[in-house]
């Protein structure tokens, strides 16, 4: 009986042993980084980075972000990520856009734009779609733009255009603030918004939530008609376009609790340079277009659209320029026409605006 039971548990750590060799032969990530050695062995012809294709094992890679206290392992897969050869690769093995130009991966790594768990080495563990246990998803497509919060305070918010406008959207269009507070600022008769997108997922009502149990969706369906989704509700249902409830949302996600140094915060740029050089008179175009039949000026002037007497302390000449190009890219939903104005003409727009004091 005792060779037995000897012979069986020899053979179940034998098995064990087996399987865990196996698992650790066949990770995710070592075949993705086998994937990239292949495909780089066949793009290149220096010898060089052959050799050293051939001497490469696989191996965990990380980026340390030591002013956010975290490491992310997300390269461990993306090892393209700053190789333009792979500009037209699937993913992973797909060189990162642009933006790194100006995000270097070496001072903001993955997650503090993309979120998710980037000590993990698994797409599941990583975070990519709703992870149990872990409140911070991976951002995609539209939603993405919501981490640019984090560290743009400025108005505008360069590519981050759904951003923008949903800052546009919370101030003007909507006057938000009127109910609600954001870092102090604002009314009371509503919630708090400063962390709302740090607010845990168990704390959203998903009770008569239509789509998936996700905050973006809980946002979406709550701007679109409050009271479906909070039936005692006293928020008013402002008739919002899904384009506008889909910019708010990434407001709100934008709104969260995480800590960021100093040195990566933007304010609100200076002037535009080239505004100085520019020879149409602004305060001719504005009554050209007739801006006074919408807007009121010190006391004067149409109502439909913002009082522009104190405007540039909202607004910054970015923004301002790119309103005046194209409204409703800005401002989805706007109501203001396209004059397609000319480089020049915003220009001196921005500038005789601005100086509305």
């Amino acid at each position: 009986m005792v060779h037995r039971i000897f012979a069986a548990g020899s053979l179940l750590l034998l098995f064990t042993a087996a399987w865990a060799a196996w698992w650790d032969y066949d990770r995710e990530w070592k075949r993705y980084q086998g994937r990239y050695h292949s495909l780089l062995r066949e793009k290149t012809k220096d010898e060089k980075v052959r050799q050293e294709i051939e001497r490469a094992r696989p191996e965990i890679k990380q980026i340390v972000l030591r002013s956010f206290a975290r490491v992310d392992r997300c390269v461990t897969c993306h090892l393209a990520y700053d190789n333009p050869a792979f500009a037209d690769e699937p993913e992973p093995l797909r060189t990162h856009p642009g933006i790194l130009r100006h995000h270097p991966a070496e001072k903001f790594g993955c997650t503090v734009c993309h979120s998710g768990q980037g000590e993990a080495t698994t797409y599941k563990g990583a975070a990519h779609q709703e992870l149990e246990f872990w409140e911070r998803p991976m951002w995609k497509d539209e939603y993405l733009q919501s981490a640019c919060g984090k560290c743009h305070k400025e108005a505008s918010v360069p590519g981050a255009p759904t951003l923008s406008a949903a800052r546009v959207l919370y101030r003007e269009e909507f006057a938000c603030d009127v109910c609600h507070k954001i870092e102090g600022e604002g009314g009371s008769d509503g919630p708090d918004l400063t962390y709302v997108g740090s607010k845990p997922l168990h704390a959203f009502d998903f009770t008569y939530v239509k789509g998936e149990r996700t905050r973006p969706r809980w946002f979406f369906e709550h701007f679109k008609d409050p009271q479906a989704v909070l039936p005692f509700s006293e928020m008013p249902n402002v008739d919002m376009s899904d384009e506008q409830a889909q910019a708010m949302t990434v407001l709100m996600l934008s709104l969260t609790s995480e800590k960021v140094p100093p040195e990566y915060l933007v304010r609100e740029s200076t002037l535009r340079p080239e505004l100085a050089a520019v020879g149409v008179e602004g305060h001719s175009l504005f009554e050209e277009k007739r801006c006074v039949l919408c807007h009121s000026l010190r006391g004067r002037g149409g109502t439909l659209g913002p009082d522009l007497t104190h405007v540039a302390s909202r607004r910054n000449a970015d923004w301002l320029f790119q309103h005046f190009k194209n409204p409703r890219q800005v401002v989805p939903g706007s109501r203001m026409p396209d004059f397609h104005l000319s480089d020049a003409e915003a220009n001196e727009l921005t500038r005789y605006v601005l100086s509305l004091q």
